[in-house]
């Protein structure tokens, strides 16, 4: 069962019948096919080899574009601080929806959420909906930050120190694996 690429090297390897023998490609045909001929078990729908793979919900595209244009105060002064990299060379986005929810800002780079939370946050039922948000996103790797409007409108450096300090702690962290890249 030799493939076109990897001069018989397979011969020695016995696949169960349930997984196909992957083809190779002439210049990785060695490496793959030392390795059980590069056959891994298929993915199975939704199992993203193991990766947490964020879900973007097209229906909450337009509420997004909303939300970006009638972002509140606080929103507007802070996102005048974040946007084009001014934070340590770090971009953030604004209004992104993550999963099912929409985040006030996104820095994908170090995983970072920052929430602006209004009036509307204080009562009991928002506290209960915001801390299994927090969960939810937390559980997909991010690092989630709350503030509340009048933290960022009369504490605007406090705030941003308090992001920075985030964003420099999350920089220094080693980069997770990358494609093509060797870490030793």
């Amino acid at each position: 069962m030799a493939c076109s690429g990897c001069d018989g090297l397979s011969d020695a390897v016995f696949l169960p019948p349930e997984i196909p023998p992957a083809p190779c490609f002439k210049k990785a045909a060695s490496i793959l096919c030392s390795v059980n001929h590069g056959a891994l078990p298929p993915l199975q729908k939704g199992d993203g080899g193991g990766f947490k793979v964020l879900i973007y919900r097209h229906d909450l595209k337009q509420k997004a574009r909303l939300l970006r244009a009638n972002m509140t105060d606080a929103e507007q002064r802070l996102w005048h601080h974040l946007r084009r990299k001014q934070l340590l060379n770090v971009q953030f986005l604004r209004q992104l929806p993550i999963g099912e929810y929409i985040v006030d800002f996104h820095a994908p780079t170090v995983q970072l959420v920052v929430e602006i939370d209004g009036s509307q946050h204080m009562n009991n039922d928002a506290i209960a909906y915001d801390s299994s948000r927090t969960s939810h996103l937390e559980s997909l790797g991010m690092h989630v930050l709350r503030f509340d409007n009048l933290q960022v409108l009369n504490e605007t450096n406090s705030v941003l120190e308090m992001i920075y300090k985030v964003i420099h702690d999350r920089k220094s962290l080693p980069p997770p694996f990358r494609k093509g890249r060797r870490h030793t």
